[in-house]
Formats: C-alpha cells, structure tokens, sequence
C-alpha cells in the first residue's frame, strides 16, 4: 500500500462561537464531572493537571464534541487530484496556498495517498479552546489510522504526520493513540502558548512516533508575540537562522497580531505578518521538490556559536525538511535565504584559515564551489595581539563533500585565489 501523509496544518482563526454544553454535575460521578468528561469511542479528557491547573495552564477547557469540532478528511491521490472526502461524495476545499503547494509536491514527488485533515471551523479564538479542540482532532486522526492499519492493510511504517502550529501538537495526541507507532511526526513551528514547558502528555514529544522531528521558526517568547517555541522536544530539532525570526520578516509578529488579520480576511498581510510563523512550512515544502540543496544543518547549541566560533565546525550533519534522518539526534542548526527569496537553501560551507594555527568557521552561500574564483578576507586586529598571516583558505561544501583550496595573493594576506 503506498505510503499515508497526514497534514494537520492548523492556524488560529477569529470566531465569535463559543460552545456551552450543559452537563450535570451532580450527577452520580458527583464532582468528579467538573474535571473529566467523555466522548464514546474518543476517549475521556480531564482538565486536570497537567493538563489544566498548572503554571503553564493556569486555565483548561475540555474539548467540544466532534459534531462541534467538524473534522474532514481530504484525500488526495495522483489519479484524483481534486478532494475526496472521506466517507462522503467529491468536494471543493478551499485551502490556503501553502496547503496547496505541499500537498503538489508530495503527488508530484512519490505515489502517496496525501490526506489533509481540516478543522478550521473550531481552532479559533478563544485559543485557550482551540488548544484543548486539538485533543479531539487527534483523537479523531488516531481512529482513521487505527482503521486503515486494522482492517485496510495500511503499514504504520509508511505513515508520516505532519502538523503545523496547533496541528502539531494535534499529530502527537494522534501518534499516541496509534498502535503500532507510525512511522514519523514532523511539527512545523509548533504553537508555544500553553505547551512550552508543560508535562510530555500535553505535547507533542518523541514517544509519539517511531522518528518525530522539529522546525522551529517563531521562537520568540510569548510576550514578545512569538507563535512558536524554542524548546527541543523532538528526537531532531532544526533551528534555521537561530529559531528565533527569519531574516527579513516584519518584527511584529505573533499570536495577537495572529487574530486580528484573520479577522481582516487579508491573505497577502497574513503571509506578511505570519512571515516567520509560515516559514516552517515554506522551507519544509521546498525540501520536498528541492533536489540541488538539501538544507544540509549542523549539530550546535545556538546560531551563535555555530558562525562565530569553531566549536561545532566539526560535529554531526543532519538535513532539515523530508530528508531529516532519525540519526544523528539533538538541535541542529543552519542559515536560509531570506524569506521573501525563493528558494529558500543555502550551502552550508565550513571555511578553514591556516596561519600557525587553524581556524574554522561554518559559513553559508548560494552556488557551486566551481564558481568561487577569489575570496577577500578582512580582519579586525585585537590591541596587543599580533596578527597572523593567512598563508592558506580551504572551503568545504559539507553537502557535496568538495572542497577548493586558495592561497595568498598580496602581501598582506587578505586576498587569495585558487593555487
């Protein structure tokens, strides 16, 4: 059977429906219904802690029922390009661009069965609801796989979920229900607000799937608006440009800017205002289609010290997008095209600068090696320290496995070409 993708692509949408449902809590249960509700073959949820009562969650709401949440299921296949629901009759789903374009270039990349799950009815405002919808989207994905697995021949490890912001967390509460574990989760910038630093049951973490891995874009902390978090819970985590935002997106962005411009019902300023939110998805969709550069990224503890220093030049590469593998583990990091630049990779370079001693720095550029000629180097001298000629510069492409070598042209040691 081919392979099943599951793309949970969820952002927050401004709404004025708030459900009230009416439950006795007086009932035989007594009190314990304040804190524990079911929903038959879905499971019982609880805002109890960890889930609710907490630090990170002074506040929890039990999901709605799935006739509230409306979960739809999208199959996409090579041979039926529109949407299929199903269970019901072919219908026009209106998704957003960047939906779209992953879901292209899943079919055009491999023969997959690509269903998008699509809950946008009920992951809006007030977040603290949509968080707590995103157990019951979960719980509703887990009974699909758990059927297809069971009675339809699919093979777990064929399966990939893949969620964005909200829909991430919604991929971990699906794998945790799937047995056996599915193949692999990828979240792309998981949503931060009311998961970072909460208890593994509430998030999504490594033991929700065979191989779960994390782009992480919109890092900022909440109250500097960012969307995402920083927090490495994956078996692999990817921090492109540090993590934090991305080079040449809009510094206002963030969950209160989120709300009021799906309000506004303007696609050009959410891309804008989202841009760092979005880039997860934009860079993991390029990986698919992308076969000149793999966003080849370098284990480190921080952006910093991975282009300012020598300490990671050496340690173990992982590719960020499609092509992550389950190992190398850890937080891996790595440098971008800006945002509004497509495509999105660059080669990542490790330069080494020979004097009497060695010295190396991971850098990144666009392009081939054949085409580097020259490089001019220019050095910031430290008062009472003597400078050291450079007397040679390798560059080595850490994806191609190449490398040039350039010696000194002047006498200054500041310019060299190819010896």
């Amino acid at each position: 059977m081919r392979g099943v993708l599951l793309c949970l692509l969820a952002a927050i949408v401004l709404q004025n429906e708030i459900e009230s449902e009416s439950s006795d809590v007086f009932s035989d249960k007594g009190l314990l219904n304040l804190f524990n509700k079911c929903y038959d073959e879905y499971g019982c949820f609880t805002t109890l802690p960890p889930f609710g009562g907490t630090w990170e969650r002074p506040i929890a709401l039990f999901p709605q029922s799935p006739s509230t949440v409306l979960t739809r299921f999208f199959l996409y296949t090579r041979e039926h390009h529109g949407a299929i629901e199903i269970g019901r009759q072919k219908t026009n789903l209106g998704l957003a661009p960047w939906y779209d374009q992953m879901r292209q270039a899943f079919l055009d990349t491999e023969d997959s069965n690509v269903i998008f799950v699509d809950w946008s009815k009920t992951n809006h405002f007030p977040y603290t609801q949509a968080t707590a919808n995103t157990q019951m989207v979960g719980a509703e994905v887990s009974l699909l796989i758990n059927e297809l697995i069971a009675n339809h021949g699919a093979d777990p490890q064929l399966i990939h979920l893949i969620g964005h912001s909200l829909g991430a967390h919604a991929a971990g509460y699906a794998g945790s229900r799937i047995v056996p574990r599915v193949s692999r989760i990828t979240g792309l910038d998981r949503a931060g607000p009311y998961f970072e630093w909460t208890d593994p049951l509430v998030r999504l973490d490594p033991t929700d799937a065979q191989f779960v891995d994390v782009i992480h874009t919109d890092g900022q902390r909440h109250v500097q608006l960012g969307l995402g978090l920083l927090q490495p819970l994956g078996h692999v985590d990817f921090y492109p440009n540090g993590g934090l935002e991305q080079p040449q997106c809009p510094k206002m962005t963030g969950k209160i800017w989120n709300a009021i411009i799906h309000a506004l019902n303007n696609e050009g300023f959410v891309d804008t205002v989202l841009c760092s939110h979005l880039f997860s998805v934009y860079t993991f969709t390029d990986s698919i289609r992308n076969s000149n550069c793999s966003y080849v990224s370098i284990a480190c503890s921080s952006m910093e010290k991975l282009t300012q220093t020598d300490e990671c030049s050496r340690n173990a590469i992982n590719r960020m997008g499609l092509h992550a593998s389950s190992f190398p583990q850890g937080s891996f990091y790595l440098s971008t095209q800006d945002a509004n630049r497509y495509p999105y990779c660059r080669r990542q370079i490790i330069m080494l600068l020979k004097s009497n001693s060695v010295y190396t720095r991971v850098l990144s550029f666009n392009g081939s090696l054949q085409n580097v000629e020259s490089v001019s180097i220019t050095v910031k001298t430290i008062p009472n320290q003597m400078y050291q000629p450079i007397r040679q510069v390798i560059i080595f492409d850490i994806e191609r496995q190449k490398s040039v070598t350039l010696c000194p042209t002047s006498e200054h040691h500041l310019r060299f070409e190819l010896c």
